[in-house]
């Protein structure tokens, strides 16, 4: 009867051993199938990241001053950047309307000439302007001007130098003109015209518009930190095959 029980018990340890060794090889090939996952979804995630940087959006409250002030309320220089007359949803590529009210104006005092500063807000690397010349009297509109940049509002360097903006067709629906930026970094642009197009009394714009990504986001919004963490999981993985690799069980 001892000797039954013996057999037993030694039957039932070598089965609990056998078990214990199975499942040990199970967990290893469990880790092992996880560690080649996230090798692989790290690969995946960083080529995915590095393809999609982070995209330009329109910049919002953006302030603007002009050194002509503005001939009156209703034309005053901060519909230049409040939206209004643009067709929705807003975008560089809205149309503006005809509408004098939804307008800047200012007086050509000295000649047809003088400077707006837009301050965006904080730093951007900027993409592109988009302009809408003056919609009403389209003689008002700016014809020749020049773009500058700067992060302090003290130090400025040129975008580009002088440029011709196209007279405005004076429909309702106007189209932007578009100009590129060149991923300038900046808070501040300074937009110098130097003509129009033949009015004696008024020079004007209708609306201008901004995008970029700005160039201190906070860090979920950044390309770095995905793309840092996709790596990490890249490099988690290797390192995981590696130690299973020199690992060695026990043999039972």
């Amino acid at each position: 009867l001892r000797e039954c029980h013996f057999v037993l018990c030694f039957n039932f340890l070598i089965g609990c051993l056998y078990s214990f060794k199975k499942g040990i090889l199970l967990m290893k090939q469990l880790i092992s199938t996880l560690a080649k996952t996230i090798t692989f979804t790290g690969f995946i995630a960083s080529v995915i990241f590095a393809a999609n940087p982070a995209q330009a959006v329109l910049i919002s409250g953006v302030s603007v001053t002009s050194s002509k002030g503005s001939i009156d309320a209703n034309n005053d220089v901060y519909h230049l950047t409040d939206q209004s007359g643009l067709s929705l949803p807003v975008s560089l590529g809205s149309t503006h309307d005809a509408v004098s009210n939804n307008t800047w104006l200012s007086n050509n005092a000295g000649g047809a000439s003088g400077n707006l500063v837009f301050n965006l807000g904080q730093s951007y690397v900027l993409n592109q302007v988009g302009i809408w010349n003056y919609n009403g009297t389209t003689a008002r509109g700016v014809q020749d001007f020049s773009i500058d940049a700067s992060t302090d509002n003290i130090s400025y360097s040129s975008v580009f130098g002088t440029t011709t903006l196209n007279q405005s067709g004076g429909t309702s629906t106007e189209a932007s003109q578009l100009f590129n930026l060149n991923t300038t970094t900046a808070q501040y642009i300074r937009l110098n015209y130097t003509s129009n197009y033949g009015d004696g009394t008024f020079t004007g714009l209708s609306e201008v518009q901004f995008d970029g990504v700005a160039a201190t986001a906070v860090p979920w919004e950044t390309d770095a930190l995905p793309i840092i963490g996709s790596t990490g999981l890249f490099t988690l993985g290797i390192l995981t095959k590696r130690k299973l690799a020199k690992a060695k069980l026990s043999q039972f």
